[in-house]
């Protein structure tokens, strides 16, 4: 785990932005209304909810938040968008884990 992620020149320009993605999910807002700190995300409610609902629950809270963006600007709008990518991020992580059984 932790392990650098293997980024080409010509992707480069999505690292920051991916950084800024995990942070939120760590220690931003994510972790202040839905995470436990010191435990691991698939033991968190959030995952919880994920494994009881399906990949749709994500997929629809990432829905919610590109719409909600649209009445946002600055900070806030990539809050909401950094939001977004962290739930699709989610449904890829049970999809693949449901591909994997």
């Amino acid at each position: 785990m932790g392990q650098e992620m293997n980024i080409s020149k010509e992707y480069e320009c999505f690292e920051k932005v991916m950084q800024g993605c995990f942070d939120q999910m760590q220690g931003g807002k994510g972790m202040a209304r839905h995470g436990t700190p010191g435990i691991p995300f698939l033991l968190q409610q959030t995952w919880q909810i994920i494994h009881e609902c399906g990949e749709g629950f994500p997929l629809g809270q990432a829905i919610k938040k590109a719409i909600e963006s649209n009445r946002l600007s600055g900070e806030m709008k990539i809050i909401e968008l950094r939001g977004a990518v962290n739930y699709l991020l989610m449904a890829l992580l049970y999809l693949e884990e449901e591909n994997n059984e």
